[in-house]
């Protein structure tokens, strides 16, 4: 996330205003996620997309990983082709596949990360708001020092103070910057969060479809084991 310090009042002097460097992170070298990917990849794609708005630290990264193994093993007992002729017992010594309630704990937990993203850009296009008005306020305090530059450069005043109000000047203009790049990170993470929202939603959707199916397909069995 960006590392800054909240704006101050607009009365107050440009040290309430100073910021620290951005601290963006470049993932350009992650794998991009492919556009045509297959069914069984389509929860990966949308963990993988998450975890990348998160910056790989998620708050429950060991539940999300236990979550995704019984979304794997569930897509594998989905996939398996069944007997037409009746419905095998797992014998002792064989793994019991997960129950279909593993899809309803995992959309659950997509919808809470989906409702936090959407929380998250809320208060990001404030922070947004709050830079941009920032940024006019120093803009505006570079202007005013330009023209006082300017007009006591029409006196010839001395070297000194002409020296001073153009470093003040430039300064001002340097965290006018800022403001305004701190504003434009935060505007695409807004946009980022909302494409994570959206894959999230979308996930929830597959789950309740995937649900279905495994419901029907459960009656089906307990019919033919009768």
């Amino acid at each position: 996330m960006l590392k800054s310090k909240q704006p101050g009042h607009a009365d107050n002097t440009e040290e309430h205003l100073r910021l620290e460097p951005l601290a963006i992170e470049d993932d350009r070298s992650e794998p991009s996620s492919s556009v045509d990917a297959a069914p069984g990849e389509q929860e990966e794609l949308a963990l993988y997309a998450l975890d990348t708005a998160y910056g790989g630290h998620l708050p429950d990264a060991k539940r999300l990983k236990t979550l995704h193994s019984e979304w794997s093993a569930t897509q594998r007992y989905r996939s398996a082709p069944s007997s037409s002729a009746g419905a095998k017992m797992a014998s002792p010594g064989e793994r019991q596949q997960p129950a279909p309630h593993a899809l309803d704990a995992v959309a659950l937990t997509a919808l809470n990360l989906a409702a936090e993203c959407e929380l998250d850009a809320v208060d990001l296009r404030q922070k947004a708001a709050q830079y941009k008005q920032a940024a006019r306020r120093q803009l505006a305090r570079c202007e005013l020092a330009a023209g006082a530059v300017r007009q006591l450069a029409q006196h010839k005043p001395p070297a000194a103070a002409l020296r001073g109000l153009a470093a003040r000047a430039l300064a001002a203009r340097k965290l006018a910057v800022w403001h305004e790049l701190t504003a434009r990170a935060l505007g695409e993470q807004v946009a980022q969060n909302e494409l994570v929202a959206g894959a999230m939603r979308q996930l929830v959707a597959e789950n309740e479809s995937a649900d279905a199916k495994l419901l029907s397909l459960s009656d089906i069995n307990e019919g033919q084991l009768r």
